[in-house]
């Protein structure tokens, strides 16, 4: 991003002179799927002007497989779109400065935010799905003696037929 900002100041400004009407528009509206989908499509902007091809590549794959984990935070607490969309008007603010100090500590709380919203969200549902288990399940889920491996199981029928041979 810090090259970018070095050497298309201008077509950095231009992409998020496009983009952030939607990213508000779609903050505004409260809806996770449209603003998750517009910020997603603004970051695919922003690896466009990447002269780095192979990162460029690495990143969009990146930002694909963190898509899900992005929504489940913010599903978790849409309350975060609005703070969200402050943010990235605050990034525009700071690349309209080239303010590269500034806009690489956005960046890195943007990331952070979204990371620990993903993290709570998980773990809010880790902790759902703990105390909906039930003493019921079969004992190969249930951790303990109880449940051996398949391996284990399967070496008893072959060490009987053993000892029977020798016998």
């Amino acid at each position: 991003f810090q090259q970018v900002m070095e050497t298309r100041p201008a077509d950095l400004e231009a992409v998020f002179r496009l983009h952030i009407p939607r990213i508000v528009q779609a903050g505004e509206s409260g809806s996770v799927d449209a603003y998750s989908l517009e910020s997603f499509l603004l970051n695919m902007a922003l690896l466009d002007l990447a002269s780095n091809r192979l990162i460029a590549d690495l990143l969009a794959s990146i930002g694909l497989r963190t898509l899900r984990y992005v929504r489940l935070g913010l599903a978790a607490d849409p309350t975060r779109i609005l703070v969200a969309v402050r943010t990235w008007r605050a990034l525009q603010r700071a690349i309209q400065k080239r303010d590269i100090g500034q806009v690489m500590v956005t960046l890195a709380g943007r990331i952070e935010d979204s990371r620990a919203a993903a993290v709570r969200a998980l773990a809010d549902s880790d902790a759902v799905g703990l105390s909906g288990r039930t003493a019921s399940a079969p004992a190969r889920f249930r951790r303990g003696p109880a449940s051996r491996s398949p391996s284990a199981r399967s070496d008893v029928p072959r060490r009987r037929a053993a000892a029977s041979a020798a016998s």
